[in-house]
């Protein structure tokens, strides 16, 4: 019975470390169902085939029984595929290892009670999901889609690992010395190198970032200069306008005098239509803020989609305002490319921002699919590429600065809000 019940927990938590790492097509609800008719399945079926056969034959059909059927489920409920899904589910089969062999051994600690076994599993599975829920998925999740080749490297030592553990040192923990002792030093050894890996996604993910931040400054150092190009040209026709002014109002007045009103009026119309043409638009007062306004949302328009912005900042900000200019250009350019999905009647951002009580700032876009939401609030990381990064950037600000992040989506329409 000892062995069924290792068998049954070992299947059980397999199964949901497996779904942790894997990133649903379906919706939640749906993906959970799958897998707790599956998981529900596969013990009624290790039960039976524990009571019809050999405890050492059960053991050797595991992998195919058991392993097999998870990494095809995960499969399908995936949008992982190839050396990624193999990777995690090689991962899952170490983590569980790593909860049996502790487990087991506060058994034997214990002088082989019952609850000594149940206490070690609860407790080592407690602090492995914690730590592999906050740190490991998602680093792994953010970095997935940024690794494209050497998978197959990175899981090497896995398989390797998995080849040993059930192909050729088949004993359990505290039934012999290779069970006891060789099993679970290769477990702590697989554990150390998958640290170095986790250790590299680390590594992976903040380059990434930072590569992301530097082409954004550069792609908004560009755009600002032609900004500021577009600033003089506007100057000038201005001047010309000015200078012209004096020409129209001479015009104006003769047609007046002439009993005209109806060509002055026409006349006045035109005149004001094409100053209005060469006036550039100014979204706030903060110079730098406005240049990064002007860029980003004519690149928006540049894409067909509509600009609702109402932008009231106060005297102060409460940040500088290339750093804002930063995080507003990362909502923006996120927004962008989530419409750029949509066809262009229903492409729109709304952007507002209110200084009292306190510096709010809301940018609300309709989005093309469903946004899977993480225990955090946040958006699943991985999903959006690049746009999971520029999210990371706004909320590592938003803790620098003491400021609130939030996101909603609701209704096909997804909100960023930043409080300060």
């Amino acid at each position: 019975m000892l062995f069924l019940f290792l068998s049954l927990a070992y299947t059980i938590i397999g199964v949901g470390i497996t779904s942790l790492f894997a990133e649903p097509r379906f919706s939640l609800k749906k993906a959970l169902f799958i897998l707790s008719i599956f998981t529900i399945i596969l013990i009624i079926f290790d039960i039976v085939l524990y009571i019809l056969l050999e405890r050492d034959l059960f053991m050797k059909l595991y992998p195919f029984t058991n392993h097999l059927p998870t990494l095809i489920i995960t499969g399908y409920i995936s949008k992982t595929r190839g050396w990624k899904l193999l990777f995690q589910f090689l991962s899952s089969v170490l983590f569980c290892f790593l909860i049996q062999h502790i487990g087991v051994f506060m058994y034997i600690i214990s002088g082989k009670k019952l609850w000594g076994l149940i206490l070690g599993y609860c407790i080592m599975s407690f602090i492995v999901l914690w730590c592999f829920i906050k740190y490991l998925r998602p680093k792994y999740l953010r970095t997935i889609n940024y690794i494209n080749k050497g998978w197959l490297l990175l899981c090497i030592p896995l398989i390797i690992y998995y080849l040993a553990v059930f192909f050729i040192i088949t004993d359990i923990v505290g039934e012999s010395f290779l069970g006891t002792v060789i099993k679970p030093v290769l477990t702590f050894i697989s554990a150390g190198t998958y640290a170095i890996i986790i250790f590299l996604f680390s590594s992976i993910q903040k380059e990434m970032e930072s590569r992301h931040n530097s082409e954004l400054f550069t792609l908004q150092i560009s755009e600002l200069n032609n900004h500021i190009n577009a600033l003089q040209s506007s100057e000038e026709a201005i001047r010309i306008e000015k200078h012209d002014l004096r020409h129209r109002l001479n015009t104006i007045a003769s047609l007046i005098n002439e009993g005209n009103c109806e060509e002055a009026f026409s006349y006045i119309g035109m005149a004001k239509k094409k100053l209005e043409e060469v006036e550039p638009k100014r979204w706030c007062k903060d110079p730098t803020l406005n240049a990064m306004f002007s860029v980003y949302f004519n690149q928006a328009q540049q894409h067909q989609i509509q600009i609702d912005a109402t932008l009231a900042f106060p005297d102060e900000l409460p940040v500088d305002s290339a750093s804002l200019s930063v995080i507003f250009a990362n909502a923006i350019e996120n927004a962008i490319h989530s419409c750029e999905k949509l066809p262009p009647e229903q492409r729109k951002i709304l952007c507002k921002a209110i200084n009292y009580p306190k510096l709010m700032i809301k940018i609300t876009n309709p989005c093309a699919e469903p946004i899977l939401m993480n225990k955090e609030g946040f958006p699943t990381a991985s999903m959006d590429g690049l746009h999971g990064i520029g999210l990371q950037s706004i909320r590592n600000f938003c803790k620098k600065n003491n400021a609130i992040c939030s996101c909603f989506c609701k209704e096909g329409w997804f909100s960023l809000e930043i409080t300060f």
